[in-house]
C-alpha cells in the first residue's frame, strides 16, 4: 500500500493558500448550516402564527358574539331584579358563556414564539392575557347561571332567596359590565395582529337570540 505524504509547503504564499482555502470551506460549511437552521426556524414561525391566527380567529368570534350575549344578558337581569321584588317569574334563558381556547399559546409560547418580532410577541401576549382574565369571569358567570336555574325551578321565592337574589345581582351586572371591556379590548388586540374574527355558528348562536329577543321587551323592570 502507498502512503502518500504531504506535500511540504514551500514559502508562506503557498501556506497562506492553503490555510485560506481551509477557513473558506469552514466558513461555507458554517453558513450552510445556519442557513438550513434560519430556514427550519422560519418554517416553524410561519406554522406557528399560522396557528395562533387561527385560534385567535376563533376567540375572536366568540368574543363578537358573547359581548353582544351579555349585554343582553346583563338586562334581562333587570326582569330577574323584578321578580324578586315581587314581580312574575321571567323565562329562564341561558344564552352563552362558551370558554375561550389558549391551547395553541399554551404550546407555541415558550418555542416559534421567542423567534417572532417583539411589537408581535406583546400582542399575542396581551391577547391571551385578557383569554386568561376573561376565561375566570366566564367561569363567574357560569356559577351565578347555575344558581339562577336553582331559583327559576322553584315555584316561588322564599324572602331570604328574594334577599340572596338581590345581593347577588349587582355583582354579576358589574361583572357583565367587565366582560364586554375585556372583549371589546381582544378585538382591538386582534385587529392589530391582522386577524378577523370566525363566524361562530353553533347551538350557542340561537340561544343568544332568543336572549336578545328577551332582552329587547325589557323597558321599565321593575315592583
Amino acid at each position: 500500500m502507498d502512503i502518500h505524504k504531504p506535500k511540504p509547503w514551500h514559502g508562506v504564499r503557498e501556506f497562506l493558500k492553503e490555510y485560506l482555502i481551509i477557513v473558506v470551506g469552514v466558513l461555507t460549511a458554517l453558513a450552510g448550516e445556519q442557513a438550513v437552521e434560519w430556514g427550519h426556524r422560519h418554517e416553524e414561525v410561519e406554522q406557528a402564527r399560522a396557528a395562533l391566527n387561527a385560534e385567535v380567529g376563533h376567540d375572536l368570534g366568540l368574543a363578537v358574539r358573547d359581548m353582544r350575549n351579555d349585554a343582553c344578558f346583563g338586562r334581562v337581569l333587570l326582569l330577574w331584579e323584578a321578580y324578586a321584588s315581587g314581580g312574575p317569574k321571567p323565562p329562564l334563558l341561558a344564552g352563552s358563556f362558551s370558554s375561550l381556547r389558549s391551547t395553541t399559546w399554551d404550546i407555541a409560547k415558550s418555542g416559534a414564539v421567542a423567534n417572532m418580532p417583539l411589537s408581535e410577541r406583546v400582542a399575542f401576549a396581551n391577547f391571551y392575557g385578557n383569554v386568561a382574565n376573561q376565561d375566570t369571569l366566564i367561569e363567574v358567570q357560569r356559577a351565578f347561571s347555575r344558581r339562577l336555574s336553582g331559583y327559576a325551578r322553584l315555584p316561588k321565592l322564599t324572602s331570604q332567596e328574594a334577599d340572596d337574589l338581590l345581593l347577588d345581582l349587582p355583582g354579576i351586572e358589574g361583572m357583565l359590565r367587565v366582560k364586554v371591556r375585556n372583549y371589546a379590548a381582544l378585538i382591538e388586540t386582534g385587529r392589530k395582529l391582522g386577524v378577523r374574527p370566525e363566524v361562530v355558528n353553533d347551538p350557542y348562536s340561537s340561544s343568544v337570540d332568543r336572549l336578545c329577543a328577551l332582552a329587547a321587551t325589557v323597558k321599565d323592570a321593575g315592583p
